[in-house]
C-alpha cells in the first residue's frame, strides 16, 4: 500500500483564494502561509511560518515550493499545486500520470507555450517579473557555463511532483532555491538548470495545456497578482 500523498500549496504575503478541495484519508492537502486566513479554507489544512525574507515575500514563498523535504519530512510523496491550480480529478490520478513508475523522482509539466527557456527570459523581462539587470547576468551565466539550457524547453511550476526525501531530489532543489536566491526570483528560468543533475530515467516531463487538461484548470481565483509580482526597473 503506497503511503499518504501530500498535496500543497503556498501563500505567502499574499490573501489567495484557495481552491476547494475534499481530504479523503489517503491525501492531506497543506497550504505554507505566513497569514492570517479569516475566510474559508475551501479543505486546506493551514500550515503557519515566518518568511525566510521578511523584505522579499516572492522568493520566501519559493522556499516551501523548491525544499519540501525541510517542511514535511514526515512524507515521501507530495504533489506541489500553485495556489491558483483547480484539480478536476483526483490528485492520485495525476499522481500516476507524473510518476508512472518507481524510479522516477520528480515529475512535471512542459511550458505549453514556450518553446525554450531563452523565450521564458523575454517573457519574463517584458511581463516585468524582474530586473533586466539581474536577468541578463543569468543569461551570461547560463551562456557561460549551461549554454545548452538556453535551448531546452522550460517546465512550469505550476505543478511538481516530487519524492522530496530522496538525496538526488533534495540536491536538485537545492540548486534550484540556490539559483533563485542569486539570480532571478522567477524559478522557471532555474529549475531546468536544477534538473539536469538527474539521470534521465529519475525524471518524468509530460505535455498538456497549462491552462486546461484533464487533470487541472489554471487560473482558479482570477488572475489578480499581488503587488510584488512586477518589478520597477
Amino acid at each position: 500500500m503506497l503511503e499518504k500523498l501530500l498535496i500543497y500549496t503556498n501563500c505567502i504575503g499574499w490573501d489567495y483564494e484557495l481552491p476547494p478541495v475534499t481530504p479523503t484519508d489517503d491525501v492531506d492537502y497543506i497550504c505554507v502561509t505566513d497569514r492570517e486566513i479569516n475566510h474559508s479554507t475551501n479543505g486546506w489544512q493551514i500550515m503557519r511560518i515566518e518568511p525566510l525574507l521578511p523584505d522579499d515575500k516572492f522568493r520566501s514563498s519559493r522556499e516551501p515550493k523548491t525544499l519540501p523535504h525541510l517542511f514535511f519530512s514526515g512524507y515521501g510523496r507530495s504533489l506541489y499545486l500553485d495556489s491558483t491550480v483547480k484539480l478536476k480529478t483526483s490528485p492520485t490520478q495525476l499522481w500516476q500520470h507524473l510518476m508512472p513508475n518507481e524510479k522516477i523522482i520528480f515529475g512535471g509539466v512542459y511550458h505549453s507555450f514556450r518553446k525554450t527557456v531563452r523565450d521564458e527570459f523575454i517573457a519574463v523581462n517584458s511581463a516585468k517579473y524582474d530586473k533586466t539587470t539581474i536577468l541578463q547576468e543569468q543569461m551570461n551565466a547560463y551562456h557561460s557555463h549551461y549554454p545548452n539550457i538556453l535551448k531546452t524547453q522550460p517546465v512550469w511550476g505550476g505543478i511538481l511532483a516530487r519524492k522530496h526525501n530522496d538525496p538526488d531530489c533534495i540536491a536538485s532543489m537545492n540548486i534550484w532555491f540556490a539559483n533563485i536566491l542569486r539570480y532571478s526570483r522567477r524559478d522557471q528560468l532555474s529549475l531546468p538548470l536544477a534538473l539536469a543533475g538527474l539521470k534521465p530515467e529519475q525524471i518524468n516531463v509530460v505535455n498538456f495545456d497549462l491552462h486546461d487538461s484533464i487533470f487541472h484548470t489554471w487560473p482558479f481565483g482570477g488572475t489578480k497578482k499581488p503587488p510584488y509580482q512586477t518589478v520597477d526597473n
